[in-house]
């Protein structure tokens, strides 16, 4: 009795201040009124990276999208709250911020800006030390910088810090990747 209580007086604030018509009931379940237009940053954020994602990284559109999406995000989803479905989001959306970083970074290779691409992958990295793709595009730009010893560096600190931290190798493609671009 307390919770149905709880939950009809929180869904009478919830009316009082959205509106009437915002939260419906049908078929026994309450959701947001699908008539109702209503902007929600997250949503707009994987709206605009998603967007991007479907574009060419040469098109002039993908850069805007994902420096939009960028400046949508805002840390992460609800980080004071703890439930297994808000922890779920919010590594989805982390995860798409990741994308949007890398997506900003492929766009300045495509227009050869290989320093500004090493900075977004290296903020990339940050959001992610153990994602391959991250380093790969990293020595890729060493590469295309004419920086062979950064290669070199990189992949030895790559591999330092998973032998570290995971207590692992990193692949055996990425590495013979490495070398390749090293020359």
């Amino acid at each position: 009795e307390r919770v149905r209580s709880n939950f009809h007086t929180t869904l009478y604030r919830l009316r009082q201040a959205l509106g009437e018509n915002v939260v419906v009931y049908n078929n026994e379940l309450y959701s947001i009124n699908p008539d109702v237009d209503i902007w929600c940053d997250a949503r707009e954020f994987d709206r605009l990276v998603q967007h991007g994602l479907n574009l060419s990284v040469r098109d002039a559109r993908t850069e805007d999208l994902f420096r939009r999406a960028v400046d949508l995000y805002q840390g992460d989803f609800l980080p004071l709250l703890d439930a297994e479905w808000i922890t779920t989001h919010r590594e989805h959306l982390r995860e798409t911020y990741l994308d949007s970083v890398m997506g900003l970074g492929y766009c300045a290779e495509a227009r050869s800006d290989y320093r500004q691409a090493l900075n977004f992958f290296k903020q990339a990295m940050k959001l992610d030390y153990f994602r391959e793709d991250v380093h790969r595009a990293i020595m890729s730009c060493y590469a295309n910088l004419g920086e062979r010893q950064k290669i070199y560096a990189h992949l030895k600190h790559m591999q330092d810090i998973f032998r570290q931290e995971l207590a692992i190798e990193p692949t055996k493609e990425i590495v013979a990747w490495a070398k390749r671009l090293m020359g």
